[in-house]
């Protein structure tokens, strides 16, 4: 008997769901959220190059690519979570954001806080939130 409760021991801190297995795993979505993004603009900036795509289409492909990487990290930080994947999911999408927002403001050496960031928060949340609720559908 002591085997088996020594095993559940063990399960139970490797679990997703402990406060810092979810901070952790939420933080490593993130980073590959922000990889994701700097493949996606590399890309982008590759089509924009080669004529495929025009300078106009700027702001939108913009918007689309930090609405997906957010959705990708929330579908990361969903997997697998029993309960309230949504939320954790919506905040991994909140944190990608976070993280971008400071990676970029370092890279342009300009930190500026405004009701940009705020939006894009909003949706990074809310792409989060599509991206965990892709991981429930497959187990429905």
């Amino acid at each position: 008997t002591e085997g088996v409760s020594g095993m559940a021991a063990t399960r139970r801190r490797k679990s997703p769901a402990s406060k810092n297995g979810l901070v952790l795993r939420i933080i490593k979505a993130a980073l590959f959220g922000c990889v994701l993004t700097v493949l996606a603009i590399l890309l982008f900036a590759l089509l924009l190059k080669w004529d495929v795509l025009l300078e106009s289409s700027i702001p939108v492909v913009t918007s689309f690519i930090k609405a997906l990487c957010a959705g990708a990290t929330g579908f990361m930080v969903g997997r697998g979570l029993q309960q309230k994947a949504w939320l954790f999911a919506g905040a991994g999408g909140a944190a990608y954001v976070l993280l971008a927002f400071i990676a970029f403001a370092v890279l342009e050496k300009v930190f500026a806080v405004n009701l940009g960031l705020l939006a894009d928060l909003l949706m990074g949340f809310i792409a989060g939130i599509a991206g965990g609720l892709l991981t429930q559908l497959k187990k429905a």
